[in-house]
């Protein structure tokens, strides 16, 4: 509610100005419902918020705030299974990336993020993996993290390793992700905020945990992640810790707790479109 209520004011303050008039104003007031939008789970609402926004921002020659406002174009397309046209369309944000790596490092990091996430859900979307698109997906998720690194941006870190795990389970190399996950938690626990660990490699960790058999690690991580969801007002990505317990529930034989999580998760999915779910 609090999000949806967010998203309103900044629409109603959208409504009383004259945007031609005011496009600066306007490009940030787009930007911030189109944020609050996402979070509330309206994602096309997001979408076309971002878009106007990349319009009225086009005339500056920003490359930087363009860029961002295509990555979180994305960022909302990756969300949903019914977005795939926002998913697929990277030629504008392969391009910034490129030119913006020199002068703004952290933010073609945070690109890179994105693409990878493009490469590798084009495939899994459409039903099969392509083997170009993984390599493609893990190169672009290695480049991110090598860039962050090395400008000390824990949030891009951390959200490069979540796409990373994504090629790294193709393969079945449970024990390489689950490297790249715990190292993806401990940067994102270093960004000292706790948005920072809502979805993104805390929320997989149970997963590839419950896989290896360890059980007990895996409940204490999935419960982990619920906390947050629900401390944040974030569901998105709730639906993959609930997964995790609902396999822990089933291995352990208690039936009536995994049907408990895995409604919870498919009615996640069903609020969101978010085929993770």
């Amino acid at each position: 509610a609090a999000w949806s209520e967010a998203a309103r004011c900044y629409e109603a303050a959208l409504d009383a100005m004259d945007e031609a008039a005011e496009p600066v104003p306007a490009i940030a007031l787009h930007r911030q419902a189109a944020v609050c939008h996402r979070y509330d789970l309206e994602l096309g609402q997001a979408i076309r918020h971002f878009e106007r926004a990349i319009e009225l921002c086009a005339p500056f020659g920003d490359m930087a705030a363009e860029a961002e406002l295509y990555l979180w174009r994305m960022r909302c397309g990756i969300a949903s299974q019914h977005l795939l046209d926002v998913v697929v369309d990277r030629t504008p944000l392969e391009r910034l990336v490129g030119q913006l790596e020199a002068t703004h490092p952290a933010l073609a990091a945070e690109g890179l993020v994105e693409l990878s996430q493009s490469f590798w859900l084009e495939g899994q979307m459409q039903s099969q993996w392509v083997e170009g698109q993984v390599a493609r997906a893990e190169e672009a998720a290695r480049h991110a993290m090598a860039i962050a690194d090395r400008v000390g941006h824990h949030a891009a870190f951390a959200r490069a390793t979540m796409s990373l795990c994504v090629p790294q389970w193709a393969r079945y190399d449970l024990l390489g992700s689950l490297a790249t996950l715990e190292a993806g938690v401990a940067r994102a626990r270093k960004a000292k905020a706790r948005s920072e660990l809502a979805g993104g490699p805390l929320f997989r960790l149970p997963l590839v945990l419950t896989w290896l058999g360890r059980f007990d690690e895996a409940q204490e991580r999935a419960l982990e992640c619920c906390a947050v969801a629900d401390e944040i007002h974030y569901p998105l990505e709730e639906g993959l810790p609930l997964a995790a317990l609902a396999q822990l529930a089933v291995a352990r034989g208690d039936f009536d707790a995994a049907e408990r999580h895995a409604h919870q998760a498919l009615l996640i999915q069903r609020l969101s479109g978010y085929h993770w779910a």
